[in-house]
């Protein structure tokens, strides 16, 4: 349903165009109404997990994509279009401001705004050990042999290498769901919804919210105003209790 929604989402904005351009009068698929699609569950691996697999893929080609995606909480398209000079080391953060896609490099974004993302203990150790090795590469994420990965393939060789630890095929994830693991352990260990949301890069706080259930505190910060203040609160007389109850 959902492929079918983005072939006719499309075909609709090429009709809405042509009717802007006085080509069409009216478009036949003004009052079309998309097809009613399910949320996806959204799946993540816990922090344990991700130490695994890191673990077993560490001398495999995708590992520094991997620990980066799980590290930062960056796009597919975001750490492919990743360069050097967007690594600051002494301020100890990531200019998120490029995408590389199919159509190749891009100087925007998906919320076509810039955002600092900051680097965590393993992923700042990870970028070093790879700005020492690198000769000459624009790109941070390249093969041994130079060549930059193809984005196209991300999704392809993280299958395989969850098949090979032994994930069953109906748990795996998509390598976006590699960004829901990031989120949902950020909240899982206390983080800030507010601070979660400029990581990410969303435009409101409601789509980082999704994740607000893997945090308890948040959610006990949340109730936290129903907190009655006894000492200037009169307590009722037990006999008018009882008759507002009745």
């Amino acid at each position: 349903s959902k492929g079918i929604n983005v072939v006719f989402g499309t075909i609709k904005a090429m009709f809405n165009e042509a009717c802007r351009q006085g080509v069409l009068r009216h478009s036949p698929l003004a009052y079309f109404k998309l097809l009613s699609v399910e949320p996806r569950e959204s799946k993540y691996m816990t922090g344990d997990q991700i130490s695994d697999f890191l673990l077993f893929t560490k001398n495999r080609d995708y590992y520094s994509l991997y620990l980066l995606a799980f590290f930062t909480g960056m796009r597919r398209g975001e750490l492919a279009g990743l360069k050097w000079s967007a690594v600051d080391f002494s301020n100890n953060q990531i200019t998120v401001q490029r995408i590389r896609d199919l159509f190749g490099v891009r100087e925007t974004t998906k919320s076509k705004k810039i955002r600092f993302v900051p680097m965590c203990s393993e992923s700042r150790e990870l970028l070093l050990d790879l700005n020492k090795k690198r000769d000459n590469q624009e790109f941070v994420l390249a093969h041994k042999c130079g060549a930059l990965f193809n984005v196209n393939m991300f999704h392809v060789f993280f299958k395989r290498d969850q098949k090979a630890i032994g994930i069953p095929k109906e748990d795996q994830l998509r390598f976006h769901d590699l960004r829901h693991s990031f989120a949902s352990n950020f909240m899982r260990a206390g983080g800030d919804i507010y601070n979660l949301q400029k990581i990410l890069g969303h435009s409101s706080v409601m789509m980082t919210e999704m994740y607000s259930h893997f945090s308890p505190k948040y959610l006990q910060d949340s109730v936290s105003f129903m907190t009655l203040k006894r000492d200037s609160c009169p307590i009722p007389n037990p006999e008018n209790k009882l008759r507002l109850i009745k």
